[in-house]
């Protein structure tokens, strides 16, 4: 399979499951409905390579994300976000991210500004409520679109974007937010913490790319809750935390 080039940052998994009873049963990722406070990621040595902290409004909505340092701010109108903001490390840069519904509330525009200069834009088509295509556009006013690619969906969940194809465990995937890597990331969502998954379907997906692929394993805490995955036996490694 051809490497999807720039646009998307595919981590190849394959997928297998701790604690299922029985292969095909399906089963949610976060038993209780609780929301992820915290999201560590580490290498095989412990080293900590990501940190992810997230700040709630009081009906539940991210209102903000720390990420290595790094605070990114969410803004909602009509309960419906509507942008972000984030000053980079050394407060030299500052970066906004424009959202734009139909009315329906589908997302149809992404334009990411750097210093108040517009750097790029994804523009999605939908059938539905599905998205049927993704546009990358060279500039707001264009017309034409850089790069497209097409979205074709089994049911509730991706099939295929472009090239990559997709399969799928039987976990649901009902964190409340993107588990970094474990989904597609688009070049420009992935500075933001919430867009990093944008691609979520019904259940946790793997995919496959270049012929690569790599192994993720779950572990559950006591109330049932993903808690830990695991890539390669350890080669990197997730803990999840929850609020209370």
């Amino acid at each position: 399979m051809k490497k999807f080039r720039f646009i998307f940052f595919v981590l190849a998994v394959l997928i297998s499951c701790e604690k299922m009873e029985q292969q095909g049963e399906v089963t949610y990722a976060v038993a209780t409905g609780k929301s992820v406070s915290s999201i560590s990621i580490f290498n095989s040595t412990d080293d900590q390579l990501h940190a992810y902290e997230y700040l709630y409004d009081e009906d539940g909505k991210v209102i903000g994300v720390d990420k290595d340092g790094k605070f990114y701010s969410y803004q909602y109108q009509d309960g419906v976000l509507v942008n972000i903001t984030c000053d980079d490390a050394y407060g030299s840069s500052f970066f906004s991210w424009n959202l734009t519904y139909d009315g329906e509330d589908n997302l149809i525009g992404y334009s990411v500004y750097m210093n108040d200069e517009f750097v790029i834009k994804y523009a999605f088509d939908y059938k539905g409520k599905m998205i049927s295509c993704l546009n990358v556009l060279k500039s707001e006013d264009s017309d034409s679109a850089e790069i497209t690619m097409p979205y074709v969906w089994k049911g509730s969940n991706l099939d295929s974007i472009g090239s990559v194809e997709f399969a799928y465990n039987q976990i649901v995937d009902n964190f409340n937010v993107p588990i970094p890597q474990l989904h597609v990331a688009f070049q420009g969502f992935f500075y933001d913490p919430l867009f990093v998954g944008f691609s979520r379907s019904e259940n946790l997906m793997h995919t496959s790319q270049s012929s690569s692929l790599s192994e993720y394993s779950y572990q559950r805490n006591d109330e049932g809750d993903i808690c830990r995955i695991d890539v390669d036996n350890g080669r990197l490694y997730y803990l999840i935390e929850y609020a209370d």
